[in-house]
């Protein structure tokens, strides 16, 4: 959680590695993966960590090859 109540995770959806980093802000449950998707087959799988100027860390998964990799979002001016 950092000083703006913003406050990172994952949402599972029950089934196996279908669980999904989120984004809860201002009453919202965002998706990562909608805001950030990769072309490559990697799932934005987990958020661990959410600092006071919004970069996002961590944990992305892809089901074909069963890799795992770290990513870092920065926010983008609108």
């Amino acid at each position: 959680m950092n000083n703006h109540a913003e406050v990172v995770g994952h949402s599972s959806f029950g089934a196996l590695n279908t669980g999904h980093a989120v984004l809860f802000s201002k009453g919202e449950v965002i998706d990562l993966n909608d805001l950030a998707p990769y072309g490559d087959g990697f799932v934005h799988q987990e958020a661990t960590g959410i600092n006071d100027g919004g970069a996002i860390i961590g944990m992305s998964f892809n089901p074909a090859t069963f890799g795992f990799r770290s990513f870092l979002l920065l926010p983008v001016d609108d």
